[in-house]
């Protein structure tokens, strides 16, 4: 096998929105990842059951990308292999790549940028309370009747 890139075919907007490509090529590595990645989700949301940590809300989001990835890159490329004009284009796999790489984006920023914010905040704002007078515990007040 070749596994040299040609830079015309892959930026030929002829080829990009072709209707109804060839199924043959380099397509059953993709369907082994997009199978990976749906393994994957599978696994992380197992394990997710039992911690409970910062990071979670990101983990979640983390599954949620791998399933996401795996059962669109693996509809797509079922339909390609059934020739199915449209949905089985190189577009759509494009358009799913773009989707999943702004969401991974998201979830690295959140990870790498905003909870290490809040962290430092929490941090902050218990130095300050520990210096606020503690909250007395309310007593009923007896009336005379």
């Amino acid at each position: 096998m070749n596994f040299t890139i040609d830079w015309q075919k892959l930026t030929s907007v002829n080829r990009l929105f072709e209707i109804n490509p060839d199924p043959v090529g380099l397509y059953l590595y993709l369907a082994i990842f997009f199978g990976l990645s749906i393994l994957a989700a599978i696994i992380l949301k197992i394990f997710l059951k039992k911690k409970k940590t910062v990071y979670l809300k990101s983990q979640k989001s983390l599954s949620n990308l791998l399933l996401f990835l795996g059962l669109t890159g693996g509809a797509i490329i079922f339909m390609r292999w059934q020739a199915i004009p449209y949905i089985g284009s190189r577009f759509a796999l494009l358009v799913s790549a773009v989707i999943s790489f702004f969401w991974l984006v998201n979830i690295l920023l959140e990870v790498f940028v905003l909870i290490p914010k809040k962290e430092k905040q929490k941090i902050v704002k218990q130095s300050f309370e520990k210096y606020l007078p503690k909250k007395r515990l309310s007593r009923k007040k007896y009336t005379n009747v």
